[in-house]
This record gives C-alpha cells, structure tokens and sequence, in this order.
C-alpha cells in the first residue's frame, strides 16, 4: 500500500523503522503502515505485529473510500444553471469549469469556458439589436444555461 510515506521509509535503515514500531503511538499511522512494509521489503518476519497492520490498513482503506465517496462537484447543475438564468451563462461556465478542475477534466474546463465567453458575446451582441428586451435576456439566458446544466455537464462529468 503506497502512501506518502512510502519513499520516505525507503530511505531509513532497520534501527529507525523499528523505533517507529515500538511507539506507534508517537507517528502518523500511515508512516507506523510505510515502515512496515518497508520492513517486510526487506524481509523482516513481523509476526507480533500483525494486529496492528491488519488495524492500519483497514483504517487506510477505509480513509481511501472516504476520500472517493464525498462529492467532489462543488456545484449542482442546479446552481450552474441558475446563475446562468439569473446572470450570464460565463457565470455558469465558469462554476463548471471549478467542477471540472476537481475531476481533472483539462479539455472539459477549456471548451466550457470557451462556450461561455462566445455564448455570452454574441448573446450580448443579439440583445444589442433588440435593446435588451428582458424576455429575450431570460430567453438566451436559459438556453445557455441549460447548454452548460445538460450538455457539457453530462459530457465532462462522466454522468452515467
């Protein structure tokens, strides 16, 4: 199990992976979970010490599905698709694009944000032919939202 504490391990001889599991206590346990493994790399019977890895990996794991299970979208397409309504759609874009930058999505953040800075420059250019009639506004204002809410949510965020 490879943690942050792995290469560190790595690089302490037997005396100091041993002090750390004598006082387990004393250290993060995923460095008390690095050094024995590293220990056992090096081919160390850890046989009195099983209790406690079989304890330290559950804890991991379980900090593991943890971490994967809490949702990483800061914004519902609820709320994307409201500011867009209510603001502009490059408010919308760019809420999704912070969605997107948490799921690692680089191509998704650069066509959303580029959707939202052209739909919102011809929108205003549309609107400027017409002198802002406020159906219209609310008109391109929704169509842009639920441009960003259905289509490019359900693309880059990997909705199944």
């Amino acid at each position: 199990m490879e943690n942050l504490f792995t290469s560190k391990m790595k690089l302490k001889n037997d005396r100091e992976l041993l002090k750390i599991l004598e006082s387990p206590k004393s250290f993060d346990y995923r460095a008390v979970l690095a050094a024995l493994h590293e220990l056992e790399r090096r081919g160390f019977s850890l046989e009195e010490f099983t209790s406690i890895k079989l304890e330290l990996e559950k804890k991991f794991q379980e900090e593991i599905v943890s971490k994967n299970s809490t949702s990483t979208n800061a914004y519902s397409k609820v709320v994307i698709f409201g500011s867009s309504f209510l603001l502009l759609p490059i408010i919308g874009a760019i809420l999704l694009s912070i969605n997107l930058f948490d799921v690692r999505s680089r191509i998704g953040i650069l066509v959303v944000l580029l959707f939202g800075i052209v739909y919102t420059m011809l929108s205003l250019f549309v609107l400027n032919l017409f002198s802002y009639p406020f159906w219209l506004v609310l008109l391109l204002n929704s169509f842009g939202g639920a441009m960003l809410a259905e289509f490019f949510w359900n693309k880059y965020m990997k909705v199944d």
